[in-house]
């Protein structure tokens, strides 16, 4: 005696089976590579990290914690829905790869960074605090940034005036405040006489620094947002799978 199987329970049984195992995989894969990093993500957060990013940046966040079990879950339910519609193998990867890198490219950007209220803060620029300072190549100060909080995820550092509007263009004589380019002599010590006096003019006229970030420590409260994020989206698309097969493939 024969059993046949539906295509919908055929279907069923290969997003649960494969994809939960995919999904599994890459979880524990992220927490072992997040478990190894562990030294180095915590002094990335406890002094700005020198050459490595803090783990809640871009660069970093993606490979930690239990955020990559939801992109190889959306990645495959993604391919298998691509997959049902075009029923053309090299189309279909070649699509799902591109829609996959823009998606992660996009979300970074775009979504990570309002998923949690930012927080915004406004500091007093002074000698303590600058962490780099711009000019163009006549010499003009273009850009200047401060510090952040250690282990942050800086979205905006930039200089406002006395309205909080951000300056596009800064006074030329703020390079008398800064450190002395090499090989000239001539231009003042950070901490003598002049610098003094170009911070203390640069904080009467009101000019300060707004820094808009996400703090270190909203790290796994990021990766639970967007790992359900994913994880929704695939549910999504599984029920679009379900829905084509029940209502195009019958």
């Amino acid at each position: 005696m024969s059993q046949t199987v539906t295509r919908t329970r055929w279907l069923v049984t290969k997003l649960g089976v494969v994809g939960v195992t995919a999904a599994a995989v890459a979880g524990l894969l992220s927490l072992a590579v997040t478990w190894w990093a562990d030294p180095i993500d915590t002094a990335a957060g406890a002094g700005g990290g020198g050459p490595f990013p803090a783990r809640v940046s871009p660069l970093v966040f993606g490979a930690r914690g239990i955020v990559p079990a939801g992109y190889a879950a959306f990645a495959f339910v993604l391919g298998v829905a691509l997959g049902i519609v075009l029923r053309r193998t090299v189309t279909t990867m070649a699509l799902t790869s591109a829609v996959f890198i823009a998606v992660q490219i996009a979300v970074p950007f775009t979504v990570r960074p309002h998923v949690l209220p930012p927080v915004q803060q406004t500091v007093t620029i002074d000698r303590t605090n600058i962490k780099s300072f711009r000019t163009d190549s006549s010499g003009q100060p273009r850009r200047l940034t401060v510090s952040s909080p250690p282990g942050a995820w800086v979205t905006a550092n930039q200089t406002v005036d006395a309205n909080g509007r951000a300056v596009a263009t800064l006074p030329s004589w703020l390079t008398d405040c800064m450190p002395p380019p090499p090989g000239r002599r001539t231009h003042p010590r950070p901490d003598g006489p002049a610098a003094r006096a170009c911070f203390a003019k640069l904080n009467d006229l009101g000019y300060e620094q707004s820094l808009t970030y996400q703090p270190a420590d909203r790290f796994w409260a990021l990766q639970w947002a967007e790992t359900m994020t994913f994880l929704v989206l695939s549910a999504l698309l599984t029920g679009f799978c379900l829905w084509w097969t029940r209502h195009r493939l019958s």
